[in-house]
């Protein structure tokens, strides 16, 4: 009787720490997809004003040559 209540105790333990370590998965699951949503906000809006800075100096480069060209024309 004795040996089956240790072996239960001992299943009890193991089930026990098993639930456990599955909340900490699931928590570190849950806190690695924040990370990933911050990144990608984080990528997109960095890509995003790349590109936006890209295209202004663009538009301000065109605008310069244009500039120096009527200065050479004049």
């Amino acid at each position: 009787m004795k040996s089956l209540v240790e072996k239960w105790r001992r299943e009890w333990e193991i089930i026990v720490f098993l639930h456990i370590v599955l909340e900490k998965q699931q928590e570190l699951v849950e806190n690695m997809w924040y990370l990933i949503v911050a990144l990608y906000f984080s990528l997109s809006r960095n890509i995003t004003n790349f590109l936006t800075m890209k295209s202004e100096l663009k538009i301000h480069y065109k605008h310069s040559s244009s500039s120096t060209q009527l200065l050479l024309n004049n």
